[in-house]
């Protein structure tokens, strides 16, 4: 029953002291009102001043993470976790736990495998998310994700999700960085199931708080992952640029330059127009089908696999 499930509400964390007692603190406070049995366990990973001492005065079970990577800490927190749903969030303050008991009711009364956080259907107070990550970086990764995919979400980098450890354990994540945020998307939706959103609150962190977010990098990581789990956006461009070029360089080698008109075709800067953009949609079809390959465990034939059936 749902009112009897073990919350595990797990908290990454480095060098947090100013803030991880207040989030531990509104965990304690929304889960208790809620009437969920609940633990804390925040995952520290190397934190040199005193947040762990403070975390474990406010009653939470600290784990050590000593590979640095926010993936790495969110993962080893879950291993460590003694209940069947994990609920996660930032230790910084941005996110009100209090809000958490919100995503574990829509987890247990919908069928959805996953339940995030959304900022950007919620309330996101002034100076909270910077413009480009709220309308450039966010928005751009999101829309992605949902046209390879086939989803609607509104936010696919929030940091405050709820699921069951089951699934998590299903999906088999592997991201050691920020990256996981859009892993965890992928592969729950690869594996069938679905995803719903609950609107949040994202208050602005301390002023003098050093984020650990890297715009760049960890942006381009989310691409990454997300272009490497979708063979199809590699294989159809591919399979289409190659049609291209051999209608272009077919008729050339074998008609050679026709004039019609004003207009001359299949001549030489045609063939090497169209030797280009075969070559470019040659590699591009065999990365699709390298990236499909591990997914299937075996090696794709063209046509059947290599992310043009499912």
């Amino acid at each position: 029953m749902a009112e009897k499930a073990l919350i595990s509400i797990v908290i990454p964390c480095l060098n947090e002291e100013k803030t991880i007692g207040d989030v531990i603190r509104q965990a304690q406070e929304g889960f208790t009102r809620a009437g969920y049995p609940y633990e804390i366990v925040v995952a520290d990973n190397g934190s040199i001043d005193a947040s762990r001492t403070i975390s474990e005065s406010a009653g939470a079970r600290v784990v050590d993470v000593q590979k640095k990577g926010y993936g790495i800490a969110l993962r080893t927190g879950i291993e460590a976790a003694h209940g069947t749903v994990v609920l996660f969030g930032d230790a910084d303050l941005t996110y009100d736990f209090r809000e958490g008991p919100t995503l574990v009711d829509e987890l247990f009364k919908g069928s959805a495998g996953l339940v995030i956080g959304s900022r950007l259907r919620g309330t996101i107070e002034d100076g909270a998310m910077p413009l480009w990550h709220r309308y450039v970086g966010t928005p751009i990764l999101t829309a992605l994700i949902a046209l390879l995919f086939g989803t609607t979400l509104s936010d696919s980098n929030s940091g405050f999700r709820a699921f069951r450890v089951q699934d998590f354990k299903n999906w088999r994540i592997h991201s050691d960085g920020m990256e996981i945020c859009s892993e965890v998307i992928i592969n729950c939706l690869r594996s069938g199931q679905t995803i719903s959103e609950i609107p949040i609150t994202l208050r602005a962190s301390l002023k003098d708080r050093v984020p650990h977010l890297s715009t760049w990098r960890d942006g381009m990581r989310n691409l990454l992952i997300i272009l490497s789990r979708a063979p199809q956006a590699f294989t159809y461009p591919g399979l289409l640029c190659v049609a291209a070029s051999a209608l272009v360089a077919i008729p050339s080698a074998m008609f050679g330059h026709i004039t019609i008109g004003a207009f001359s075709l299949f001549e030489h800067h045609s063939m090497i127009l169209a030797i280009m953009v075969g070559f470019i949609g040659s590699q591009s079809l065999i990365y699709g089908l390298l990236l499909d390959a591990p997914a299937k465990n075996r090696w794709p034939s063209i046509g059947i696999s290599c992310g043009l059936t499912k």
